[in-house]
């Protein structure tokens, strides 16, 4: 006898066959028939379903056999497993060298025919064979063959349906299960609500405390139940209800102090307290063991009574068995607490209306809200306040008279879901929204929700409703929306974004201007618009935002989705919440080529008439030369040193043009050198001092000696260094200070920083970015060219560093620019 195969999917093929939960179970008509039906078609005293385990082969089904499982190495079955997709037949088991020494071979049943048809599920599992077997040898027509498929097939079918059977069967537990805890969850709230129900009608809180109580035992062994209640005014605890079926709990009242009992405890630390076993360890603890608590009591659940975030008492219930209490008896105690809680503050505040009426109705009928009261049986309206007549436009003595008027008054496309809500009497709790039309044919919005009040039977006897008039959101959320379709259709990009970068709103205008749709740029970061010599541009436009600041416009350069740069001017502006926090920043983008293609053009026209300029104001000066070697008037040698500083001046605006329009081609030729930066700044202060003293202000240098020297061109340098503090001095009154300071900076540990800072009026934020532009002449319009800084700021970065101004209200300024190290 050969060795039993197994399959290559074994493991898979067991955890097949193990999901059908069919393995030692008892016998089932459906498959006791077919195997009948096999030995009736086939002519065979045996036939089996066969399902082979991982150690043995056991049968389902039976016909002609005693036992019901024998060990897989003897199995037949087992080898047909093998070869899923065909019927194993086997003539005659003694011609058979795999069955010839098997033991039901030799001796009984002594088989000598079997075929076998492997019962393969939908995912190609063998599980066993839908078998017949005889005594002799014999042979198979195809018919047979394909009849016991067809037999093997209707096992297949049979396991599956007990299968789906077996699990309808547990989906029909389960379900009759989450009914059955529904079924008590439903129970319980039913009680909470009835609870609910009768303690906010009583007005005495006696009534109260039995309500409460008796809800409390329907809910949870109850076999002491105690409301203690606080009194602020002597700080002590008092029972103010018990009930003790053992009759012998005292009424206590003591001392409000932590540790001074179980109800003290809890209402001091505001936190419920749930004791599964009560001993004297426990007791000491709590101060019981002097006050009396937990006489013959094991199990103790106590919650605060709270309302409006106040502690004003405890409510408890105990057993004199272990382990009562569980978590949902705590949750359910928590909720009657907090009816009770409601009730004892409203019962005060009950006592307080009565006491003084007027006050009530003065409070109740001037809220803007509509609140009415209504009768549902008799579609009478009890009470409305006169919020009704100032939204609806009617009479309240109309609605008293027909408590239906109310909806003649709701415009007719709406009527039908006010009509349906008023049918549902309020219990659907739904908020509806709908249009009232007042008699002079206006339109006001109302949201409006209906509660029940449902007596013992579950009834509903009085509806309350409140309703608003939500005529001013209603038009607010019209006027967004007429925004959003203004933003949408705007030429201009117009872009929102979180404070990360991150964009979250793209119009028509973006699209058109960058490329790109909004479902391929939505959530994505806008960085992917920067260009990369841009790194640090948004972060530090971002940091603006965040500081509550507006860009009205910077000008930079944007890559297209095509990747292409185009010239954007941008406006960008922080987007708050309600609470005005900051939550993003809303960006408006223009394009710019054309007026970018026009400055060029006035550009280009300007350099040439400035460059054919240089030699007419050579030729002025030489004249004034002339003119003054001769001998003048005062006034007429005052007139030509006129003349001859306003020629200077000019020339030095031409050669600034011409200088700053090399620097933009980068045909300016830097003839750099190592220079001691101190030194540098000291030789241009001396400069400076004949300008500062006139004006009695004080130049500080605190530019250490010590600093290493910078490769710069240091005549462009020195230019940019008298521009900054010739501006200083400009801008700084009288008496003023202006500090020069220069260090390494922290977090470019390869640049030096210069800094120049006056004691001047400050430079407004909205003009702070524009100074580097040209022709702006920052704080003093009209006064000077507004060329210099930006000589200052091509001057810098042609040195591979940067320049910027920072200054805050009326402060005083300070310039900074960066310059590289000397590398070593």
């Amino acid at each position: 006898m050969t060795k039993v195969p197994v399959p290559e999917n074994e493991a898979a093929r067991l955890a097949a066959l193990h999901r059908y939960q069919i393995l030692d179970t008892t016998p089932e008509k459906a498959f006791d028939g077919l195997v009948r039906l096999a030995c009736y078609i086939f002519n065979t005293p045996i036939a089996l379903v066969t399902l082979v385990d991982s150690e043995r082969q056991w049968f389902k089904a039976k016909v002609g056999l005693d036992v019901s499982e024998t060990s897989r190495d003897v199995s037949f079955c087992a080898h047909a497993i093998t070869r899923p997709d065909e019927v194993m037949i086997v003539p005659d088991t003694l011609d058979d060298n795999r069955f010839a020494a098997n033991p039901f071979v030799l001796s009984n049943p002594n088989i000598r025919f079997y075929a076998g048809s492997p019962l393969v599920t939908e995912d190609g599992f063998a599980l066993g064979t839908l078998c017949v077997i005889d005594k002799v040898p014999r042979t198979m027509t195809p018919e047979q063959v394909e009849m016991l498929q067809i037999l093997s097939q209707r096992v297949i079918t049979e396991l599956e349906l007990r299968r789906d059977i077996g699990r309808l069967r547990e989906e029909v537990l389960a379900r009759e299960k989450a009914e059955a805890a529904l079924s008590q969850q439903i129970k319980t709230l039913a009680t909470l609500y009835k609870a609910s129900h009768q303690i906010s009608e009583k007005l005495e809180l006696e009534s109260v405390y039995q309500v409460a109580h008796q809800a409390t035992a329907q809910l949870m062994p109850a076999k002491v139940f105690v409301i203690s209640l606080l009194d602020e005014t002597v700080q002590v605890v008092e029972d103010v209800y018990l009930f003790d079926s053992g009759g012998r709990w005292p009424n206590r009242r003591h001392p409000f102090l932590k540790g001074h009992g179980i109800s003290s405890t809890v209402i001091a630390t505001a936190t419920a307290l749930r004791l599964d076993d009560w001993d004297e360890v426990t007791a000491e603890s709590l101060g019981a063991e002097v006050f009396g608590d937990g006489i013959d009591t094991r199990s103790h659940l106590i919650v605060p009574l709270q309302t409006n975030g106040k502690v004003i008492g405890a409510i408890g219930v105990q057993d004199y068995e272990a382990n009562i209490y569980t978590e949902e008896h705590e949750q359910i105690l928590h909720t009657i607490a907090n009816q009770v809680a409601v009730a004892i503050t409203n019962s005060k505040l009950i006592q307080t209306i009565l006491e003084n009426e007027q006050r009530f109705r003065t409070l109740v009928e001037n809220i803007p809200e509509i609140f009415w009261l209504s009768d549902p049986e008799l579609g009478k309206i009890i009470y409305v306040n006169p919020a009704y007549e100032k939204v609806w436009g009617r009479s309240r003595e109309s609605l008293y008279e027909n408590g239906c008027s109310y909806l003649d008054a709701i415009h007719p496309e709406d009527r039908a879901q006010v009509e349906v809500a008023q049918l549902e009497k309020g219990l659907n709790r739904d908020a509806h929204e709908f249009r009232i039309v007042q008699p002079d044919g206006s339109l006001r919005w109302v949201t409006a929700q209906a509660f029940p009040i449902l007596d013992e039977k579950g009834v509903a006897h009085l509806v309350v409703g409140i309703a608003s008039d939500i005529t001013e959101r209603i038009q607010a959320e019209q006027i967004a929306a007429r925004l959003a379709a203004i933003v949408n259709s705007s030429q201009d990009a117009i872009i929102g974004k979180t404070m990360s970068g991150i964009v979250v709103d793209w119009n028509s205008g973006a699209e058109k201007l960058y490329g790109y749709t909004a479902s391929e740029i939505i959530n994505r970061s806008i960085s992917i618009l920067v260009p990369p010599d841009r790194p640090d541009e948004v972060p530090q436009l971002l940091d603006r935002i965040r500081l509550g600041e507006s860009v009205e416009t910077f000008e930079t350069e944007r890559l297209t989705k095509g990747g292409q740069l185009v010239p954007v001017s941008l406006s960008i502006s922080p987007i708050k919440n309600g609470t005005g926090r900051i939550i993003g920043a809303s960006t408006i983008a223009r394009d710019i080529t054309e007026r970018k293609s026009l400055e060029k053009l006035r550009d280009d026209l300007t350099h040439m008439i400035v460059h054919d300029l240089r030699n007419p104001l050579a030729g002025i000066m030489l004249a004034i030369d002339s003119l003054e070697a001769e001998p003048l008037k005062p006034e007429q040698r005052e007139f030509a040193e006129i003349a001859m500083d306003s020629t200077k001046y000019m020339l030095e605006l031409v050669n600034t043009i011409l200088d700053i329009g090399r620097l933009e081609s980068g045909q300016m030729p830097l003839e750099r050198t190592p220079v001691m930066l101190g030194s540098l700044i000291a030789q241009s202060l001396e400069i400076q001092h004949t300008l500062a003293n006139s004006k009695n202000i004080r130049l500080v240098n605190q530019v250490p000696a010590s600093l290493p020297p910078v490769l710069i061109d240091a005549g462009l340098i020195g230019r940019v260094f008298q521009n900054l503090v010739d501006n200083a001095i400009k801008f700084t009154p009288k008496a003023g200070e202006i500090q020069i300071s220069a260090q390494q900076d922290l977090n470019e540990p390869s640049m030096i920083r210069v800094m120049v800072t006056d004691t001047g009026p400050g430079i407004p934020k909205e003009l702070q970015y524009k100074l580097f532009q040209k022709y702006i002449t920052g704080r003093n319009i009209g006064r000077g060219s507004g060329l210099g800084l930006v000589f200052c700021r091509l001057v810098v970065e042609a040195h591979g560093g940067r320049i910027w101004v920072e200054s805050i209200g009326d402060h005083g300024t300070t310039f900074t620019f960066l310059l590289p190290f000397l590398p070593e």
